[in-house]
């Protein structure tokens, strides 16, 4: 859920409140005036992968994970051209 910053009109406090994107935060937590509250703009946080670093370690995980199951497949096969079936 994001954050926003707001500033009191009445208190001049700034309260950090998380919600979602559509509700509307109007009354102050702190002095407990209706409708006091304006949002301050504020800068996004923003993860820049290294993608070169992820890239390796998605890379290496996905090759192997299908090891696993090409591995588990195989005994699967063999299992099943080795059991027997009632043709009847």
């Amino acid at each position: 859920m994001p954050r926003y910053r707001y500033e009191c009109g009445k208190c001049a406090r700034i309260s950090i409140i998380f919600h979602t994107f559509k509700e509307k935060v109007t009354d102050c937590s702190v002095c407990g005036e209706k409708d006091s509250l304006r949002k301050l703009l504020s800068v996004p946080i923003v993860r820049v992968p290294n993608v070169q670093e992820e890239e390796q370690q998605i890379g290496d995980l996905t090759n192997e994970k299908i090891e696993e199951n090409r591995e588990i497949l195989q005994k699967q096969k063999k299992e099943m051209k080795e059991k027997d079936y009632d043709k009847t």
